[in-house]
């Protein structure tokens, strides 16, 4: 077989009709390729070039010819070439081919679009390649992106039985996406008119109460049997390349009719052998559970064999999950016997397979992830193999059999286990399976509407819980695993890649316990109704009131062994799980293995009336006006360590966060261990009601105690939305000893960071949840870094009053404005006096040009235009600057960061003064990199800045007065 490319190519490819007196393959032009599994593929792609296509099939009936390709981007003009006349030399000559002395390219048909044209060029000679069809008007077809079917009348084609056809694709009129590839030839088929003999002597062997043995006698073709397919009760059940087949999709107590018809390499059947009846005996009947699933309070999971379980300890659960292929419905009677309200759940993968699914005659189902070799993909740590939930035939695998299967077992429902497959990317290995996410939500639909009554338990799959993709109203549970505690250590691996195992709580400041808790509040936002102000709504007898979709959150933790130190761990889960409404469970790395204690004899379950006590939402205070946080308290944050283990060493980071003459303080130590591992986050408390902050700048002002440079530390300010989609500011330049205002756009600026959950559907500046201010280490192996970060006013919608033409009055004080010192030994400080605003400055002589002060204004979020306007603004100083050798300047900075100043020194005396300034004349420019001139129209902010002019001049220590500032209309 040749390799297998998810590509689309160009083939053309010859098949051979089958008599019309035989029956044949036959599918529906209906774009569900379930139909097309059982038929074998004419061409893939070998070439190395081709990028869409990658399958072609093609079958026929007594009255179509009908052709399926597969690949990437198929919902684009496309072609299909026919040669129907099963001649080379005549009819249309495709160029793009390799061609040989026998083999080459001769289409009397073509399909484009849904369109069958006849040539009507040269049929012979060197000119058939010239453009020249005749439409006979449309056929059958159905495109999408993945998959283009179509059905062609024979009649339309003149074709009678007995024929060889050749088959051709071109995507998009391009060289090398096409079929064959266009470094290949045609492939020819053995013509084939007869079908084999009927099956004799079909006999059903030992049947037990899950599966029903056959066998039967080989038929007889000319050209060789390729398979046999199996019928029960007058439907196909499956397909065989032996002369037997074991049917394990039934019930016990039932009666089935079973008949076998061969077909050979052309698609010729067979005619049917002679029916065999199977009497499957009674076995026990397991009963459903009579039990309420909303009142489970436990559950244990565990996959061991049969052999292993103790009906007694397994059944003293609310629930179990187990494995079942290792139990048998005995087992799960004798369970229910003993506790008729337990619920048994049935495991069942849904996102990966192991082994690689075939059909009988060995072919690999068309249901994986495909690399760029055409090769199934497979998942490195547990290695199974990737599945793609949207293919038709792996919808129809689940629904159709397994599922049948899991419940005819005695199972009451079932746990959909690798669900995080319709989620996974990873950009080294150039995998995104994320556009599945919708497959996946629509196969989780169909479980449970196809079995109402069962109980549907989902492994994860974050991504589907709300959005467009949202499975919340078709399940009845969500299993969080390690939810408190882990068996892996957080750090440390083994020289595979393996995690190294180390049983342990997750500490309260760890990412793993913040990320929980962050998954915590959304689902229990999906669970529950809650009230403005995030405290959980509490019927008469305070029990949390759940919402129409409500499921249970179901969290499976890990303890090695009932040793104090794990007791201790599993105490701790269970109470965390239970404040928090969610079902508890523990457990060790390996749930193949029989349980190595009984979790529920090694702790006490709290009270039913604390189930569900901790679901209140602390919110983050809703900007008010502006004001995100002044850090009067310390409450709305708290710290996040990257590293929270001792080893490797040097050892874990460290934080402690807390309030310092009205600032936010956090002492912190980051190692430099591993990059983007190590590292201090500040994080905020989550807005109940997302924040809209597309309104102005979010601004906040910040300081440390020594630089960062030199440590490949960096400073970063990252906001996270409502689908957990970030976006991230790096401000490491920016950050020294000295306070520094920081002014950050939501709406244009930041680094994009794809959510954790799956949504990745864009940073939404108007869905805000909450802010993250963090030190991260960016080299391996680096130095450490210990110090201190003060934070202050956090504010939101910031910007600077268009001109009315008032621009500031300083009536509601200096918010808008701030200072800021230029070498070490100058200071400033910049408030509110009766009324106008007072910039107290110490500015020394030591440097000429050097030692400054600059009085900076916030920025008008959008730009402003100064064409037509002047500045006009009261100012006055303490005393004259000119004697001390000093300079004041009126400064406009335009939005590319370019200056336009004014020498103001000569203007300000120790009374007030009117200033005014004309912004289109005079001034001297101070142009960015790449700009050529001034943007008057598109000014940013406004700067006042003294500076010195002399070395070794006198200091100015003085005041600065300005009011009413202004920019009226000329």
């Amino acid at each position: 077989m040749k390799s297998i490319r998810l590509m689309l190519l160009i083939a053309v490819l010859f098949i051979s009709i089958a008599p019309f007196g035989a029956s044949a393959s036959t599918v529906s032009v209906d774009g569900d390729a379930v139909d097309w599994n059982g038929i074998p593929e004419l061409y893939e792609a070998t070439s190395a070039l081709p990028n869409s296509v990658y399958q072609l099939k093609v079958t026929n009936d007594t009255s179509n010819l009908y052709a399926l390709v597969t690949g990437t981007g198929l919902n684009v003009k496309s072609q299909f070439f026919i040669d129907a006349d099963d001649h080379y030399e005549t009819g249309y000559h495709a160029s793009g081919f390799l061609n040989v002395s026998t083999e080459s390219t001769g289409a009397e048909y073509m399909v484009e679009n849904d369109i069958l044209y006849e040539y009507t060029g040269p049929s012979t000679g060197t000119g058939r390649n010239a453009w020249s069809w005749s439409s006979l008007g449309g056929i059958d077809i159905v495109k999408t992106d993945s998959a283009i079917e179509i059905g062609v009348p024979l009649v339309s084609l003149g074709i009678t039985e007995g024929q060889d056809v050749g088959v051709a694709f071109i995507r998009n009129d391009s060289a090398y996406d096409r079929l064959p590839s266009a470094d290949d030839y045609f492939a020819v088929e053995y013509v084939d008119l007869d079908p084999p003999s009927a099956p004799t002597g079909l006999t059903v062997g030992t049947v037990t109460p899950g599966s029903v043995p056959l066998s039967w006698n080989a038929s007889f073709d000319e050209s060789g049997v390729v398979g046999y397919d199996v019928y029960r009760d007058g439907a196909m059940i499956g397909s065989s390349s032996a002369t037997a087949y074991t049917d394990t999709a039934v019930q016990q107590g039932s009666t089935y009719s079973y008949a076998v018809q061969a077909f050979d390499a052309a698609g010729n059947r067979s005619a049917s052998s002679a029916p065999a009846t199977a009497e499957l005996p009674s076995g026990p009947s397991v009963p459903e559970s009579q039990g309420d699933w909303n009142d489970i309070r436990d559950y244990l999971v565990n996959y061991t064999e049969e052999a292993n379980i103790d009906i007694q300890q397994f059944a003293a659960y609310d629930a179990v999950i187990l494995e079942p292929q290792r139990v048998s419905s005995q087992l799960l009677a004798e369970l229910k016997t003993a506790n008729p309200d337990l619920f048994a759940i049935g495991y069942l993968s849904i996102g990966e397979t192991l082994p690689l699914l075939t059909d009988e005659n060995g072919n690999r189902l068309d249901i994986y992830f495909l690399d760029a070799s055409g090769n199934p993909i497979q998942n490195p740590d547990w290695h199974g193999y990737y599945v793609d939930a949207r293919k038709p035939v792996f919808q129809n695998l689940v629904l159709s059999e397994w599922l049948p299967a899991l419940y005819a077992e005695g199972f009451d429902g079932v746990f959909l286990d690798t669900v995080d497959t319709s989620a996974y990317v990873n950009a080294a290995l150039n995998i995104d399976f994320r556009p599945s996410a919708s497959g996946m939500a629509s196969l989780i639909g169909q479980i449970k509407s196809s079995y109402p009554d069962k109980k549907v338990i989902m492994n994860r799959g974050y991504h589907l819980l709300g959005g467009s993709n949202d499975v919340s109203g078709s399940i009845d549970g969500v299993m969080l695993e390690s939810y408190t505690s882990t068996w892996a250590s957080s750090t440390l691996k083994n020289p595979d890649g393996s995690s190294v195992e180390d049983y342990h709580a997750y500490p309260a400041d760890s990412s793993e316990r913040i990320w929980s808790n962050g998954i915590t509040s959304k689902i229990n936002k999906l669970r529950f109704q809650y009230n403005a102000d995030g405290t959980v709504q509490r019927d008469s007898a305070g029990k949390p009131v759940p919402t129409a979709n409500y499921f249970h959150a179901m969290a499976l933790d890990y303890a090695k062994d009932t040793t104090a130190a794990q007791k201790a761990i599993m105490q701790s889960a269970v109470d965390h799980a239970w404040e928090n409404a969610f079902i508890p469970s523990i457990g060790v790395k390996n749930l193949d293995l029989a349980p190595a204690y009984d979790w529920l004899d090694e702790v006490a379950i709290p009270p039913e009336s604390a189930f569900g006590s901790g679901l209140d939402i602390q919110s983050m205070p809703t900007p008010s006006p502006y004001v995100i946080d002044d850090f009067a308290t310390a409450d709305n944050w708290q710290t996040i360590r990257g590293q929270t283990e001792a080893l490797p060493l040097p050892g874990a980071d460290s934080a402690a966060f807390g309030i310092d003459s009205g600032a936010g303080k956090i002492d912190l130590t980051v190692q430099g261990t591993k990059a983007w591992v190590n590292g201090v986050t500040l994080q905020s408390r989550e807005w109940l009601q997302p924040v809209d902050l597309t309104q102005g700048y979010v601004t906040f002002q910040a300081k440390i105690s020594s630089g960062l440079a030199g440590t490949d530390k960096a400073f970063e300010v990252l906001f996270t939305d409502y689908n957990n989609d970030a976006l991230a500011f790096s401000l490491t330049s920016g950050l020294t000893t000295s306070w520094s205002t920081f002014s950050l756009d939501l709406a244009n600026g930041g680094v994009y960071y794809p959510g954790w959950d799956g949504a990745q559907d864009g940073f939404q500046p108007n869905q805000v949840k909450s802010v993250q201010i963090r030190i991260m280490n960016t080299t391996d192996n680096s130095p450490s870094y210990m110090g201190t970060l003060w934070l202050d006013d956090l504010l939101a919608n910031q910007s600077l009053p268009a001109p009315a033409p008032l621009i500031d009055d300083f009536s509601s004080g200096t918010s808008l404005w701030f200072c800021q010192a230029g070498v070490t030994g100058d200071s400033c400080s910049v408030g509110p006096d009766t009324g106008t605003l007072r910039l107290d400055m110490n500015l020394l002589g030591t440097t000429a040009w050097g030692n400054s002060v600059t009085l900076q204004s916030r920025d008008w979020f959008v730009p402003i235009s100064l064409t037509d306007r002047t500045i006009g603004f009261n100012a006055r100083v303490s005393s004259s600057p000119a004697n001390a050798s000093k300079s004041f300047q009126f400064i406009l900075v335009d939005r590319n960061g370019s200056t336009r100043g004014w020498d103001i020194t000569g203007s300000l005396g120790t009374t007030a003064a009117a200033v005014s300034i004309d912004p289109t004349s005079g001034g001297f420019d101070n142009l960015a990199a790449g700009q050529t001139a001034f943007d008057l129209g598109h000014v940013r902010s406004i700067r006042y800045l003294a500076i010195n002019t002399a070395s070794s001049s006198a200091a100015y220590a003085g005041s600065l007065w300005l009011d009413n500032v202004t920019a009226p209309l000329k």
